[in-house]
């Protein structure tokens, strides 16, 4: 695959993730539906079932990429580093609807 595809199906996959966030946090996991996810992406059908085998998968993939959009400025350990994780998670969940996206399950 060449390197413009694959930035082009990142680019995708990202799209189909936000979208589903937004659905999810606005409507819940019962009340989305991936029609409403790849109206929403602006996407078809078949380019959400390429990348993901269904809303549970897609779902799955939120939770799992949470974690890794914290990342606190500085480094730290222990009881430090949760504080740190956590006044980071409560800045960005206003803003990033990836972590606002379970508000609704």
């Amino acid at each position: 695959m060449s390197r413009q595809r694959q930035d082009r199906a990142l680019q995708t996959r990202a799209a189909i993730v936000r979208a589903a966030a937004e659905v999810f946090a606005e409507q819940g996991y019962a009340g989305a539906s991936v029609t409403k996810i790849t109206e929403r992406a602006g996407l078809t059908m078949g380019a959400m079932y390429f990348h993901f085998k269904n809303k549970a998968a897609l779902a799955r993939e939120i939770v799992v990429g949470q974690p890794d959009r914290v990342l606190p400025r500085h480094e730290s350990v222990g009881l430090q580093r949760a504080v740190d994780i956590t006044l980071t998670w409560a800045h960005q969940i206003r803003e990033d609807p990836v972590l606002l996206a379970v508000r609704g399950w």
